[in-house]
């Protein structure tokens, strides 16, 4: 009978062992925008790390819309396995990081990104809603649309930006602080709807932002409603709408260098007064439209 025991318990662990090692691996593949391979992919599954190493640019994928529908189709090749995905490296020597490339991957929750990088593409990590740490290198200069939309960071450190495009953050609903330092063009002039760059961003409460002649763009940081500490440092234009129902938002310092406050700038805001620099030029349509006093 402890004979029988014996071998009951030899096969049970091996069977343990070789299950483990069949759902354990190390999987790998091509991700460049060069042929494919000057930018490789290095998964290991127990550990959840995703690393990126190579030199040059990753390869764009997707057809732009940055959409969680579980497709495979033009998305990178360990994307049927990004929901193993916890942490991502990004090596030296990689220089922009794709269109799509990390989108949707839910699990994610940690990002070290090298000082190479100098490009963050439209949707590389929309929708990681479990994201809330990175490691931002100065050496960024711009960040695509929706690039980091829908995820769970609770602050963003930025340096010497020249642009950060429309939505590239919108909709990060655990955000709370922005530090933007040195930045040139946050979002677009003339952009459509609710697609600024910090948009509806519902728990973001203090925003400093400096650089040398600053363009806020339409909608940049509208529909904050718990917007209530804001620091503008050389800020030139704020677009339209850019600080639209931001409800408790009850003062402003603006600063010298300030020309354009563009139409609805501040409409249905909780200003209760502001003092405009002589700076000034121009005053936009209803820019201080519907505000509560």
């Amino acid at each position: 009978m402890k004979k029988w025991l014996s071998l009951i318990c030899v096969f049970a662990f091996i069977t343990v062992v070789t299950a483990f090692s069949v759902s354990a691996e190390i999987v790998s593949g091509n991700c460049g925008a060069k042929n494919g391979d000057n930018v490789k992919w290095k998964l290991d599954t127990e550990s959840g790390v995703l690393t990126i190493s190579g030199n040059g640019s990753m390869a764009n994928y997707g057809d732009g819309d940055g959409k969680c529908d579980g497709d495979d189709y033009h998305s990178p090749s360990f994307f049927s396995k990004r929901e193993c995905i916890s942490t991502i490296v990004i090596k030296n020597g990689v220089t922009s990081l794709g269109r799509s490339a990390f989108r949707c991957c839910t699990n994610l929750t940690n990002v070290i990104i090298a000082d190479s990088v100098k490009e963050i593409c439209d949707y590389a990590f929309s929708g990681c809603t479990k994201l809330t740490n990175i490691t931002w290198p100065d050496s960024i200069n711009s960040i695509g649309r929706e690039a980091f939309s829908h995820t769970g960071l609770k602050s963003v450190f930025l340096k010497n930006i020249d642009v950060i495009e429309e939505g590239a953050f919108i909709g990060c609903n655990s955000l709370i602080y922005v530090v933007l330092e040195n930045v040139q063009n946050i979002g677009e002039l003339n952009g459509i709807g609710c697609r600024g760059a910090f948009a509806c961003c519902d728990n973001l409460t203090n925003l400093t932002i400096s650089g040398n002649n600053v363009i806020l763009g339409d909608n940049a940081f509208a529909e904050c409603i718990s917007l209530s500490n804001i620091t503008l440092n050389n800020v030139q234009i704020i677009g339209e709408r850019c600080f639209y129902a931001c409800e408790n938002l009850t003062s402003i310092v603006l600063s010298e260098s300030l020309t354009n406050i563009e139409n609805s700038a501040f409409c249905f805001s909780g200003l209760k007064s502001i003092a405009l620099p002589d700076s000034v030029t121009t005053v936009g349509d209803y820019a201080f439209s519907a505000c509560t006093d």
